[in-house]
This record gives structure tokens, sequence and C-alpha cells, in this order.
């Protein structure tokens, strides 16, 4: 947390006024599913997907089929104050 804290402060001082539009991120370490051994919290064999990457596998099985658009990870839509309800 002290890393990330001296970057963003770092970062904030350098583009206060530019607006930030992407990020970055780099995976180290990265293995095969089929290397990974079995998780020992959960009932997981080795080798087994978890639930949430079955259903990610399933959203990119129908955005490749569909186009990259029909199911989106983490649209957030604002709240409809009382006055845009009507």
């Amino acid at each position: 947390m002290q890393i990330h804290r001296a970057m963003w402060e770092q970062f904030t001082a350098t583009f206060r006024r530019k607006t930030l539009l992407t990020v970055g991120v780099h995976l180290g370490e990265v293995s095969r599913l089929a290397d990974r051994s079995g998780d020992l919290l959960l009932p997981l064999a080795p080798a087994e997907p978890t639930q949430g990457e079955q259903v990610a596998s399933v959203v990119d099985l129908i955005n490749r089929r569909f186009g990259s658009e029909t199911i989106k990870h983490g649209v957030n839509l604002p709240h409809p104050g009382f006055f845009e309800r009507g």
C-alpha cells in the first residue's frame, strides 16, 4: 500500500490537470490452469476452474459469437435521481 500511495502521489503531482484515460496492467508469473494446484479452502481439484472462471469462459464465448460488446464487465451506470425518474 505504501508503494501504491507513493506512485499515486507522484502521478497526481505530475499530471494534476490532465484526465486519466487508461490504466495498463502487467501480469507476471502467470501459470496455466492445468498447472495450478487445488484450492485449500474450496472443494476444487487441481486444474478445475472456479465458478467465476467458468462464467468468464461463457462470457468470452458469447462475445466471440455475437460481438465483443454483447456482454460487458463492470458497466456502472449512474443511478437516476428523484427528478430523472419522473
